[in-house]
């Protein structure tokens, strides 16, 4: 036990990066400049 009020019974979260990029670009995350950094566009504006 870690602390006092750490559920032990929570399950970790698999570390998925390819998981990760499906949902990014699901939500509107793509590279648009192609600087290998995600943007999405808001009102117009990255």
């Amino acid at each position: 036990m870690l602390k006092k009020d750490f559920d032990n019974a929570l399950k970790p979260i698999p570390y998925d990066p390819e998981q990760g990029k499906k949902l990014l670009a699901d939500a509107g995350w793509t590279d648009t400049d192609n600087d290998n950094i995600l943007d999405k566009m808001e009102d117009g504006q990255n």
